[in-house]
């Protein structure tokens, strides 16, 4: 955010706890001003942000696809998954059975296999 915007975003918070103070119309014509203002200079502010992102998405493009993740409305979902005899998973409970069993042969240490058996009360 530009610094010319957050002296408008102050002068518009101070517009309107002078409005709240006295519900004035001129008070709130001041307010509504300083609010078109802040509006139009956030706007400005995100364009020249993606425009900076786009020029720099060679050199960084780990930042241009954190942003581009950021704005996704769709949350990634693991549906299928293959077990070890290259069958896929029908529903959920066997997915989480074959990720718990992957995660034990990976990760587990030979002391602590019973506590992973227990997975299969989660699914």
């Amino acid at each position: 955010m530009s610094k010319e915007t957050k002296k408008l975003l102050k002068k518009r918070n101070r517009a309107w706890l002078a409005y709240a103070k006295n519900k004035c119309n001129r008070l709130y014509a001041v307010y509504k001003s300083a609010r078109n203002a802040v509006v139009i200079n956030i706007r400005k502010d995100k364009a020249q942000y993606q425009k900076s992102l786009v020029r720099k998405m060679k050199r960084s493009p780990k930042m241009f696809y954190s942003y581009i993740r950021s704005k996704q409305r769709n949350a990634v979902y693991v549906t299928t998954v293959r077990n070890t005899a290259s069958r896929l998973s029908s529903n959920d409970t066997e997915t989480s059975q074959i990720l718990c069993d992957q995660f034990q042969q990976v990760y587990a240490n030979q002391d602590y296999v019973d506590l992973f058996k227990s997975c299969s009360k989660f699914s």
